[in-house]
């Protein structure tokens, strides 16, 4: 849990607007070690869907999610979406297409997060983003989304989140 508050922190020294995918990519690491679902894996595999897809790979790559190792896949197209435990949205998904997305991860239990739009993504059925409030990232999170997806979070970790309906 300190790990995140450190995050948060710098970033506010930071005073940069809009998270960084750097600072995204580290909160998510340490946000998947309290996702209960996870707890028996060997490895939690995360999957890549967008256009900028090599260089913000490289940000999860040869990474861990508290003890357990990270495998990062590319997703080429929506119907792609299966055989992951959670998908990354990128730069280059576009608004028309979350429907579709939101029924894959649905159908396939897969832990839906967003690096890009959190606020509108989160609303719409995304299950978690990270957005700037108050001159800092915070997690937000969409209880529909987690719920329809099955996804079991630690109570620690909802105390440091923000529920969007």
């Amino acid at each position: 849990m300190m790990g995140i508050k450190v995050l948060l922190a710098l970033h506010l020294l930071m005073g940069v607007e809009g998270v960084p995918y750097d600072l995204q990519s580290a909160i998510i690491l340490k946000s998947l070690p309290y996702v209960l679902n996870f707890e028996k894996k060997e490895e939690i595999v995360i999957g890549f869907l967008g256009e900028e897809k090599k260089e913000l790979i490289s940000l999860f790559r040869d990474k861990k999610a508290g003890e357990k190792p990270v495998k990062t896949v590319e997703v080429k197209k929506i119907e792609e979406i299966k055989g992951i435990d959670v998908l990354v949205l990128l730069p280059g998904v576009k608004d028309g297409e979350l429907d579709r997305i939101i029924k894959k991860t649905r159908e396939n239990k897969i832990f839906s997060i967003t690096m890009i739009n959190p606020e509108r993504f989160v609303k719409k059925g995304i299950s978690m983003g990270i957005t700037v409030e108050g001159g800092k990232p915070r997690i937000i999170i969409n209880p529909e989304g987690i719920r329809e997806e099955e996804i079991s979070l630690d109570a620690r970790f909802l105390k440091l989140v923000k529920l969007i309906e």
